[in-house]
């Protein structure tokens, strides 16, 4: 899982194989640690709502996305654009984007070209 933060926009990319592990109902969890005490958690999930949800406090951040609009995104695979969804509205919104690498999809869902003899 890969996550890009830049002013009010949050951008989340993941593999192929996150993708299968997130409808197999299980989160994405990654962490960064600087020593015992400085830490970073993201995990991500699906969920049964029908908006995404964000919960972050102090050093763990859990997005939760709704499960029908990124089965309904999976379809469409591979694709360069991903979903986006709004958290929270006015000064304070948070743009979230959520996206499968293309190129990942590329490779797996797609058939690999014959090479002539």
């Amino acid at each position: 899982m890969k996550l890009q933060l830049e002013s009010q926009h949050l951008r989340f990319r993941i593999s192929e194989a996150e993708l299968s592990r997130l409808f197999d109902g299980l989160a994405l969890c990654d962490e960064t640690r600087l020593d015992e005490i400085h830490r970073q958690q993201r995990r991500l999930r699906l969920h049964e709502g029908e908006m995404a949800e964000l919960d972050w406090r102090g050093a763990e951040l859990e997005l939760r996305l709704p499960r029908v609009p990124v089965l309904d995104y999976v379809q469409r695979l591979p694709c360069r654009e991903g979903l986006t969804f709004q958290i929270r509205q006015g000064e304070a919104a948070l743009t979230v984007e959520f996206e499968v690498d293309v190129r990942d999809s590329v490779r797996v869902r797609l058939p690999r070209k014959v090479r002539p003899a």
